[in-house]
């Protein structure tokens, strides 16, 4: 290999690294919305008093998990590598979603009692919290990470003020926030990097 070739690989291996760093934009800022837009709806039929609020979550799951699906296996294809990050990441978040189904399986059984679902929503928050935290650590990107420590300070006001999440309502704001917080600003902040 020349001196010259070895610097064109050199120049397309951080050409991918970039490509793939912006690429992760898409998953935060998909699943951020996804789950706003959940807890709007579920507060919406909630506040109807339908019984049925609940189902937006399996919906919501189902579209992000096959949406994802489709484009990391289209971005995988695209690339023709993994890097150790990529695995990483993959681990981070196949570990968030095996955790999420522990906790919506433990409130649906009834063991936290009538604030149950109160507090799955402050657990799930710190689910958000330790994900982006850590992903924003693997990427060495500050505002992942910010997000991540935001999400913590939520889940804190919410354990310490416990008014902030005694009804639904409130329960699924800070749910709201965790995730404007923690996907949002800084998918958007990824996105343009």
């Amino acid at each position: 290999m020349t001196e010259q070739e070895s610097l064109t690989v050199i120049k397309e291996m951080i050409n991918r690294t970039r490509t793939n760093f912006k690429d992760q934009s898409f998953y935060y800022l998909m699943w951020g919305w996804l789950v706003v837009g959940a807890v709007i709806v579920q507060a919406i039929l909630f506040n109807q008093q339908s019984e049925y609020h609940w189902l937006v979550w399996p919906v919501m799951g189902i579209t992000g998990g096959v949406t994802s699906g489709i484009y990391g296996r289209k971005k995988g294809k695209q690339a023709g590598h993994s890097t150790h990050i990529d695995r990483a990441m993959m681990f981070v978040w196949v570990g968030f979603i095996l955790y999420l189904f522990c906790v919506l399986l433990l409130s649906a059984s009834g063991k936290f009692g009538p604030q149950g679902w109160n507090i799955s929503f402050i657990l799930i928050m710190g689910l958000y919290g330790l994900g982006t935290f850590i992903s924003g650590g693997l990427l060495k990107f500050k505002p992942l990470i910010l997000g991540g420590i935001a999400s913590f300070v939520l889940v804190v006001l919410s354990i310490l003020i416990p008014t902030l999440v005694a009804d639904f309502n409130g329960a699924l704001f800070m749910l709201a926030c965790s995730i404007i917080v923690s996907y949002l600003i800084p998918g958007y902040m990824l996105k343009r990097s």
